[in-house]
């Protein structure tokens, strides 16, 4: 019938589907903090070789 609308009650779900894998990275990424160690990892290295890459700052606020 053309003159009934069709009701979009389904959007929610569409939504979800779309942005499912930005969903599950920003959850595990708020309960497992990963780029912050994996930061942290990084600092830590340049600290113990010396590279010119090493900054104290971001160590600290990565620990």
């Amino acid at each position: 019938m053309p003159f009934i609308a069709q009701a979009h009650a389904n959007w929610v779900v569409d939504w979800v589907v779309d942005n499912a894998y930005d969903i599950v990275v920003g959850t595990i990424g708020f309960l497992i903090p990963y780029e912050e160690t994996i930061s942290m990892f990084k600092q830590v290295y340049y600290l113990a070789t010396g590279d010119e890459q090493f900054d104290s700052m971001q160590l600290t606020l990565d620990t």
